[in-house]
């Protein structure tokens, strides 16, 4: 990585800390749930494989699975930045697993790897930790949306599966994808763009297995989407739609900030905010709408 790549990256992760850091000031902790901390999900690594769990479920007790994969552009955000957000999921009746994964200068594909990790531990340890293994569904936003929907492929499509070197051991009933970045090779402008150059150097294939035209078939599982028009990636969520569509996936799209600039990208993540509260309620619909059978 080069100095200028790597100041870059410091100066965006140190802007979104402090964003983070002024959305989460103050907010507590649900007492109604029970949490497991620094959970080591694959054996090597350090604080990249770990991972919390939160549930409502009680002992003996099962709830739907669901998996959040956090954005940050591939250098920035880990699962403390996504502690509330993701208590918030529980609280609808999940157990959910909130992860960290290989950030830069760690590139395609590990953080889909790691994804695949968290997945075989939810296979082998769902009932310790109050989850059903055989209803998973799973979130991502921003760049974790990318990693999530190209994870989707892989569960859904052997033939795109055949491009990874492991196995997805789980079915996934339903994905949500927040204020994503998708078919990479083509559109992408700004950060996004140089996050993107930076996460596949090297990789000549990786442009083209980012791509959702590779990896979207009809077996894709359903999907939520969700965006805000004054987001700079807005135009990529309809295109992508409008693919899942044409492919004959079950699709649903919820646009805010019409007339509300404060709706940004992943403003979902705001649990004060009223709008975050309607987009995480639409998403709770959907997926139980499309529960797995």
């Amino acid at each position: 990585m080069s100095v200028f790549t790597s100041l870059f990256m410091k100066l965006f992760a140190l802007a979104m800390r402090r964003s983070d850091d002024k959305r989460d000031r103050g907010l507590q902790e649900p007492s109604s749930l029970t949490a497991y901390r620094d959970v080591r999900y694959a054996p090597s690594g350090g604080k990249e494989h770990l991972l919390d769990v939160y549930t409502t479920a009680e002992e003996g007790e099962t709830l739907p699975a669901l998996v959040s994969v956090h954005g940050g552009g591939f250098c920035y955000g880990d699962k403390e930045r996504y502690r509330f957000y993701c208590m918030r999921l529980a609280l609808q009746g999940y157990t959910v697993f909130n992860f960290n994964y290989r950030l830069l200068p760690a590139r395609f594909p590990a953080p889909l790897e790691d994804l695949n990790d968290v997945m075989l531990f939810l296979a082998a340890h769902a009932r310790e930790y109050r989850a059903k293994a055989d209803e998973v569904y799973a979130v991502g936003d921003s760049a974790g949306a990318l990693i999530l929907s190209v994870y989707a492929g892989i569960t859904s499509s052997p033939a795109y599966a055949a491009n990874y070197a492991f196995s997805p051991p789980l079915r996934l009933c339903a994905v949500a994808l927040y204020s994503g970045l998708f078919d990479v090779g083509k559109g992408v402008e700004g950060f996004s763009a140089h996050a993107v150059r930076e996460w596949t150097k090297g990789n000549r294939a990786a442009l083209r297995l980012l791509s959702a035209r590779e990896f979207v078939t009809a077996a894709y599982p359903p999907a939520f989407l969700s965006y805000s028009v004054n987001d700079p990636i807005a135009q990529a969520t309809p295109a992508f739609a409008a693919l899942l569509r044409a492919r004959g996936v079950k699709c649903e799209v919820a646009k805010y900030g019409q007339g509300d600039k404060s709706a940004g990208h992943v403003f979902h993540l705001d649990v004060r905010s009223p709008l975050a509260a309607d987009c995480n309620r639409r998403q709770h619909e959907f997926f139980t709408a499309v529960r797995c059978t």
